[in-house]
């Protein structure tokens, strides 16, 4: 019997369309014609807690003593939810005589199905299915073309190496910094410190204190009105050289006295223009990755990165779209062959009937690119695109922009013809531009151009020849300021995490992280910035994402090397390596030896973090929290078990105390506070 592993029932369910009937239910799998198909819930096995290995590591956060928490020999623990399923695997996997691991095609869905095949102790023949869409067609390509499994144990390797480090550097470092926070004064703190989400926090934090800090300066425009002949008036700029004394670096003009005097000298000056026209196209931009659909959908939508993923990851599930987490923003060309399907099933929905039924699928846009294809090609629709019934409003707004850019490429270019004219007025050079469409192209696509397309839009001039002469009606000055950067929002916050090489002067890492995912990676961003505001390191402004005064006292705490990018580069250097097949055992050990060099410096710290929270009146030590009890919130001792005392929430009914259930002297069910067991 072949047995199917797949990474989620959905996918599970997909495989099973593809394979022949009759087809059959069956206890956490389905029996179909060809072979069985089961699955797991994403990772049903996990990473084990300190306390498994050795019990002096099982109190959090520890003492210095106890550190560094190195395992010898790593294990994995059944996820409890997954329990069940876990021996269901287990069951079919003894009755098979063959495995095909369905994993997601990237690196953590390698060694998702792969570590369950280790845990569960496989020693049958292990084939692999790589799935970039779950429409019907595609999955049966796939199983027509299943690969040996071994081939894809470098990938495996490097993912299992970059989580072993996560866990070595979020385990060690989360608990130094923590004892340091309470010895500093903080009995109560919780930090965590991670290789991604330290870096990212520090992004956040930095951005934060440059708008505070930022001086507004004052600049200068001189605008010439001018008028020539018949053909109307226009604006034109000034525009000295960039030696000119009055300009600072930037170009910008900071005298006022300079720009009054052009203003005044240049009224009723006449110059001979010179126009210079140039026809212009814009090719329609590429399908999605999925940093650049999380930017436009922030930007446009408002949505959140998790709100994005999830709603393309519903999308994939449903068959709709293809594979989300990706970081590509090209198209395989064999997919050519889809194209007509595809724009047939778009023409179903009167969304885009017209749309569809204009495109023209003989056009090749730049998105046709095989040799730019990296693990998974961009995000486009399916085969199935016309069955999108029952959507949430979030997976709508999503699915809308997937389609209108896979549209986008059956249209020609946008074209325009682009106007600059120049002119000397008292001898001051002055410029003026505009274009004119000739062709809206691929951009009837969109429904309505994007806001900072309007802004930037800029205005058509009359009809102008070269040798005209113009006249200053008008010479005027106007007055601006510089403005600080704008916050991060979830969309600018992920383009920067992808794009944080920029940020590196060594031309080695900036290279490094500007060729490979960033801080982060497609499939793991939207669960750091959750992660910063479940901790309460960060908190959203309305669409702004903020530090709080707990991610700034850790950032200024952290070494230079835990807040920087780099140490994400110099790791991915040797990630990359190991998907190639280098031995991953080498980057084990100068992981550990830079965990123990970390821990030292964290412990010698004073680190002073805000006690969020008012002082607990009766042992004086703890801190009244917000707890989710058994019978509703309310505010109990952070010294929980130690100190059983809680208040009223402000805004609720009083707290079920033990004594007024009168029997067991216990305080109500709780949960463990947030980061209380894992780094």
């Amino acid at each position: 019997m072949r047995l199917f592993i797949a990474e989620k029932p959905s996918l599970g369910r997909a495989i099973a369309d593809g394979l022949p009937g009759p087809h059959r239910k069956g206890n956490g799998c389905i029996e179909t014609g060809g072979g069985t198909v089961t699955w797991c819930f994403g990772h049903i096995l996990e990473a084990a807690e300190p306390g498994d290995y050795d019990p002096k590591w099982k109190p959090w956060p520890g003492t210095p003593a106890d550190l560094p928490i190195v395992p010898k020999i790593w294990k994995l623990s059944p996820v409890p939810k997954a329990k069940d399923q876990l021996k269901i695997i287990k069951d079919l996997l003894g009755a098979a005589t063959e495995i095909v691991h369905a994993g997601d095609p990237d690196r953590e869905g390698q060694l998702l199905v792969d570590e369950v095949l280790e845990y569960l102790g496989n020693k049958k023949p292990v084939l692999r299915i790589w799935l970039s869409a779950l429409d019907e067609k595609s999955v049966r390509q796939a199983l027509s073309d299943l690969k040996p499994n071994d081939r894809f144990a470098p990938m495996k390797n490097a993912a299992r190496a970059r989580s072993q480090a996560d866990w070595l550097v979020g385990m060690n470092l989360s608990r130094a910094y923590t004892i340091s926070a309470r010895s500093g004064g903080n009995p109560v703190a919780v930090l965590s410190v991670g290789r991604v989400q330290t870096p990212t926090l520090s992004l956040i934090v930095s951005r934060d204190l440059e708008i505070e800090t930022f001086v507004p300066k004052d600049f200068f425009a001189v605008v010439a009105r001018i008028e020539s002949g018949p053909s109307g008036a226009f604006d034109a700029l000034w525009t000295p050289p960039d030696t000119h004394p009055a300009l600072d670096s930037e170009k910008r003009c900071l005298d006022r006295a300079e720009a009054s005097r052009i203003a005044v000298r240049i009224k009723g000056q006449e110059g001979r223009l010179d126009v210079r026209k140039t026809d212009k196209s814009e090719p329609p931009p590429l399908p999605w990755s999925l940093s650049a659909l999380t930017v436009e959908a922030s930007k446009k939508y408002g949505l959140s990165a998790k709100e994005v993923l999830d709603a393309a990851q519903g999308l994939y599930e449903k068959k709709l779209t293809t594979y989300p987490r990706t970081d590509c923003e090209y198209l395989p060309e064999n997919q050519k062959a889809d194209v007509r399907e595809i724009l047939a099933a778009l023409s179903k929905r009167k969304d885009y009937a017209g749309l569809a039924e204009g495109a023209d699928p003989a056009l090749v846009s730049r998105a046709w690119n095989t040799e730019k294809v990296t693990a998974h090609h961009a995000i486009v629709p399916t085969l199935e695109a016309a069955s999108s019934q029952g959507l949430s409003d979030k997976e709508e707004k999503v699915f809308d922009l997937v389609c209108r850019r896979y549209l986008a490429q059956f249209y020609p270019p946008c074209r325009y013809t682009e106007t600059v004219v120049t002119l000397v007025l008292a001898g001051e050079p002055f410029r003026a531009t505009g274009k004119t469409p000739v062709a809206t192209g691929w951009k009837i696509v969109t429904q309505t151009m994007d806001d900072d397309d309007r802004e930037e839009q800029e205005p058509t001039l009359p009809p102008l020849s070269s040798g005209e002469i113009g006249r200053c009606r008008e010479g005027t000055v106007k007055a601006k300021k510089t403005a600080p950067p704008k916050p991060y929002t979830d969309g600018t916050l992920i383009a920067a995490m992808k794009n944080v090489g920029k940020t590196l002067t060594d031309p080695g890492e900036k290279k490094i992280l500007l060729e490979t995912d960033g801080l982060g990676t497609e499939a793991t961003r939207a669960a750091v910035i959750e992660g910063l505001l479940f901790r309460g390191t960060i908190e959203k402004s309305r669409k702004a994402l903020v530090s709080t005064p707990k991610g700034r006292a850790l950032i200024d705490a952290c070494e230079p090397e835990v807040k920087s990018p780099a140490m994400t580069a110099l790791w991915e250097r040797k990630l990359e390596a190991i998907s190639a097949g280098a031995d991953p055992s080498g980057y084990q050990r100068e992981i550990e030896g830079h965990v123990r060099r970390l821990i030292d410096s964290a412990l010698k710290k004073s680190v002073r973090i805000p006690i969020d929270g008012k002082r607990c009146p009766k042992c004086g030590s703890g801190v009244l929290r917000r707890v989710n009890g058994k019978y509703g919130p309310f505010l109990g001792c952070s010294g929980y078990p130690d100190c059983r005392h809680m208040e009223k929430l402000p805004g609720t009914r009083p707290a079920q105390t033990a004594e007024a259930k009168g029997k067991s002297g216990k305080a109500p069910a709780r949960k463990s506070p947030p980061g209380k067991r894992r780094g």
